[in-house]
């Protein structure tokens, strides 16, 4: 009985979904019911769904992930088309195959502007994670990483060649041949964990390097040898195989906490100053392999740091022009070695 009243239940549902369809159709409402249908298979709150790949962005909007999704060809998982363009990953994985003469990228957008990435992750890709270049004249600009994981793919995590990039609360681990990240003329990169990467992070002219870890890396912690200004603040740079930071002039680098960095011996020291007007203030500097800072430039200013137990000189001094004072320093194999003369000792650098 009990089944008898199941199954008529069912039939006079059915029948009642039939009437009201047909009356739905009466009305000719029907001809718009089933393209929302259809739209909400590639749409989600106004964002065109992305749910294969190969795939290309060609018009401004935003643009979602809605699974993990893995490419398996030579081209780009995800090519950006369009300026004004917001890829969501949505807290999934976009990932290649990294195979002998393959270097495809996660994300790959060229001479673009206001274009954002955020979370989620982007690995196992032949060439980068992310890549944004120049079309001839036209750069690409303006472009934000938030919230996203590069790992694992062959070249760069990510490659961001255009100014004023931002890259927010991201990690890039164990990416190999090139740097964990790349950024162009004044980006800002804060709150990022770099690594176990070739090199850790490499920027150009302005750029600030703020509040990130960068540790493990088989190279160099932070290069910007070739910028002119820029900011290095607040970040802990650890157990980098070469130098934890080489600069080249005009950057201040302060509060940043550089320990156990050229284990390899492979660098002169744990900070390179190969510039001029760089200053160097309030870091503590300790425990590295050879220097603890190696200053090649003229016009340099070294104060306030705290520099000990460095297996070289905890300052070496290579060129003159340069003013030190305020330093304290102790167990560093030479606490100051001012080789080529010419400097200015502002007094108070304090042997411990």
């Amino acid at each position: 009985m009990k089944l008898m009243k199941r199954f008529l239940s069912i039939m006079m549902g059915g029948l009642v979904l039939f009437s009201g369809l047909m009356v739905f159709a009466a009305d000719d409402d029907i001809l718009d019911f089933i393209p929302s249908i259809l739209s909400a298979a590639t749409a989600r709150d106004g964002r065109t769904l992305i749910t294969s790949v190969p795939y290309t962005a060609n018009s401004p909007g935003s643009y979602v992930l809605n699974s993990d999704l893995s490419l398996t060809t030579s081209q780009p998982a995800i090519t950006v088309n369009a300026d004004n363009v917001t890829i969501d990953l949505d807290g999934f994985v976009l990932s290649g195959s990294i195979q002998a003469g393959t270097d495809n990228d996660g994300i790959y957008c060229k001479g673009k502007r206001n274009i954002e990435i955020r979370n989620g992750t982007l690995a196992n890709f032949g060439g980068a994670g992310v890549r944004v270049e120049a079309d001839g004249s036209a750069e690409s600009r303006a472009v934000r990483l938030i919230g996203i994981r590069a790992k694992s793919n062959n070249s760069y995590g990510a490659y961001l060649t255009g100014d004023a990039s931002l890259v927010k609360n991201s990690t890039f681990v164990g990416n190999g041949g090139g740097p964990g990240l790349f950024v162009g003329d004044g980006a800002l990169v804060v709150d990022c964990v770099v690594n176990y990467n070739n090199l850790g992070i490499q920027a150009t002219t302005d750029c600030t390097i703020r509040s990130c870890e960068i540790y493990d890396n088989a190279s160099i912690g932070i290069q910007m040898e070739q910028a002119v200004g820029g900011l290095i603040e607040s970040n802990t740079i650890s157990g980098n195989t070469a130098a934890a930071i080489d600069v080249g002039s005009g950057v201040i680098i302060r509060n940043n906490l550089v320990s156990g960095n050229n284990s390899s011996g492979t660098s002169i020291a744990a900070v390179m100053v190969e510039g001029y007007g760089n200053r160097i203030e309030n870091n503590n500097v300790y425990k590295n392999g050879g220097h603890g800072l190696y200053v090649l430039g003229e016009y340099n200013t070294i104060e306030n740091n705290l520099i000990t137990e460095n297996t070289e000189a905890g300052i070496a001094l290579r060129a003159s022009n340069n003013y030190y004072g305020n330093n304290r320093l102790g167990g560093n194999g030479t606490n100051i070695s001012n080789g080529s003369g010419g400097n200015t000792d502002g007094g108070n650098n304090t042997i411990l």
